[in-house]
């Protein structure tokens, strides 16, 4: 019986003729790509789609598309590849031995690949992926969490929100040229946790994965003109730890880590958790035990800015600070009357440099703008001969914010030409979150 295939590219005649023509490539037909003759982004959206992928004659682009989305670096000595998902993360098929293992997932070789014609090797390829495709993980763009029916999984959800809105009625009416059409500011900070834990009945441990999305935003400033700006972002902290009713907790890994404002920012940072050995239930093959690790990508692009990494022992703990224009971890605010001098400059149609200078300096664009980033980290718990885990995940658990948690700082400064009494004044203000998430693992979703 012909294997039902979706064409892409020139794909010749007597290969087309090996084939059932399909219109498009559903869950029983294979996507057979001319590399060659395709663009690069039709390969990209075929290997997404979660539709068997037969990529023929694959160019080292190619190769390294397959590499980002598989976590598998298929054999340089083969010339045609096969991708499908897996029970757990992608399974790589090439026409070629010497396979190499990735992360997640797994790669093959056809049998007797050596025997065969160059269409005989591509129909091969198609034939091993024919079958009714193993499960999806998550639909493209999204974390790499769901290991897989049938495993301990369980996952939750959490939000907390802070606003503050502060106007001309404030400290702030002593500052001349705010903007007239901004009465009020609104500051907000907003938080939501994505709790991921699983279960190995293997090692008898659970892993911990939890993603914080952080949306802090200053609103619109009341004032960002030459003599004063504010209120504009400074710091967001982002400090938690784990805490379980049994057992010991230890740190995985965590993202992002130290990033430096003189470097430029990867706005995407890969994060990869614990391998864990899971049990899932792989359709034709039954109760199967498979390795996953979780992946996911923290966003984090704030140039103008830097981060300290203070974390220790299962303490997460994260200082996103501003550095260019006014550095505010190595120049304090409460310190203010002994830096305050170096907050100004000329203005900038004084060629000749004379006094005042009395021009705040320009804050970099991350500071008067929502940032969005995430903090991603992960603890395994294993039980002890002091503190067993209990039977039947009996287990209670917190996540808890440290010291300043969740807590977003901004500030406000003028120079005494837009004062009415004459000063230089900074102001300052902050919003925290530092509510501590504690749950028995009944109260979470099973998946």
């Amino acid at each position: 019986m012909p294997i039902k295939a979706a064409f892409v590219g020139d794909i010749p005649a007597e290969l087309r003729s090996v084939f059932e023509t399909s219109s498009t490539a559903d869950g029983s037909a294979v996507t057979l790509i001319d590399c060659p003759s395709a663009d690069l982004q039709q390969i990209r959206q075929a290997l997404e789609s979660g539709s068997p992928v037969v990529l023929r004659d694959a160019s080292p682009e190619v190769r390294a598309a397959v590499t980002e989305l598989t976590g598998i670096a298929p054999s340089e000595d083969s010339k045609h590849l096969g991708v499908r998902k897996g029970a757990v993360g992608y399974d790589v098929l090439a026409d070629a031995p010497g396979a190499a293992s990735g992360m997640m997932g797994t790669e093959e070789t056809i049998p007797d690949a050596e025997a065969l014609s160059e269409a005989e090797r591509v129909a091969a390829l198609a034939a091993a992926l024919q079958p009714t495709p193993l499960p999806r993980l998550l639909k493209a763009g999204e974390g790499r969490y769901f290991p897989g029916q049938g495993a301990t999984y369980w996952t939750g959800r959490e939000r907390w929100r802070r606003e503050y809105k502060i106007g001309n009625t404030s400290d702030v009416n002593v500052a001349k040229g705010y903007n007239d059409s901004v009465k009020e500011q609104t500051l907000s900070l907003d938080v939501t946790a994505d709790l991921h834990v699983y279960y190995s009945d293997v090692t008898r441990s659970y892993m911990f994965v939890v993603k914080y999305n952080i949306i802090s935003s200053p609103g619109r400033a009341l004032v960002n003109s030459g003599h004063s700006r504010g209120y504009f972002l400074t710091k967001l902290f982002a400090d938690f730890q784990l805490e379980v009713s049994a057992g010991a907790v230890t740190a995985l890994k965590y993202a992002p880590g130290n990033l430096n404002a003189t470097v430029p920012f990867n706005p995407a940072i890969a994060f990869s958790g614990h391998e864990m050995i899971l049990g899932v239930d792989a359709p034709g093959v039954g109760r199967q035990d498979v390795s996953f690790v979780p992946t996911d990508t923290v966003n984090c692009n704030i140039p103008g800015w830097a981060i300290k990494d203070r974390s220790t022992g299962s303490r997460v703990s994260l200082e996103m600070y501003q550095k260019d224009s006014w550095n505010c971890t190595t120049e304090p605010r409460d310190q203010f009357g002994k830096w305050w001098n170096g907050f100004f400059e000329h203005r900038p149609e004084d060629t000749k440099k004379r006094e005042p200078r009395d021009f705040v300096r320009r804050m970099p664009d991350t500071s008067f703008t929502t940032i969005q980033t995430q903090v991603i980290a992960a603890w395994v718990v294993q039980g002890t001969q002091s503190s067993p885990l209990p039977a039947n995940h009996d287990l209670w658990f917190t996540l808890r914010p440290i010291e300043r948690g969740f807590c977003q700082e901004s500030a406000f400064i003028h120079h005494s030409s837009a004062c009415f009494d004459h000063g230089i004044h900074m102001f300052w203000l902050d919003q925290q979150i530092g509510d501590a998430w504690g749950l028995h693992m009944s109260h979470l979703r099973r998946a």
